[in-house]
């Protein structure tokens, strides 16, 4: 993840690493005993706590860790440029004013 958080803190305009994050986790529908979102997340904060350390803030977190599960891959990532969040229908990410219903334009 050591080039991904130097894009992180390019596109951002940051000079240090994050000091919280909160982990939010997508699966996808129709699995057959699938594990709960909340499951998820909490098994990728652990490791993103174990390996970097950061602290767990769900309101004053510095960078979101997007966990996605599906029937046949799981995968950890980080929303590399401001202004991305998680959408959990359909599992996508969306820019944050579209997602809050501020889309400007036509």
């Amino acid at each position: 993840w050591d080039g991904a958080l130097a894009i992180w803190r390019r596109c951002g305009g940051k000079t240090e690493a994050p000091r919280a994050f909160r982990a939010t986790a997508l699966r996808e529908d129709g699995l057959e005993r699938p594990p709960k979102t909340n499951e998820i997340a909490r098994a990728a904060g652990a490791g993103v706590w174990r390996r970097w350390g950061w602290r767990v803030s769900m309101t004053a977190w510095d960078i979101e860790v997007i966990a996605v599960w599906t029937g046949s891959f799981a995968l950890c990532g980080l929303p590399l440029t401001a202004g991305w969040v998680a959408s959990k229908e359909p599992l996508r990410f969306w820019p944050a004013e579209y997602a809050a219903g501020k889309r400007g334009g036509t």
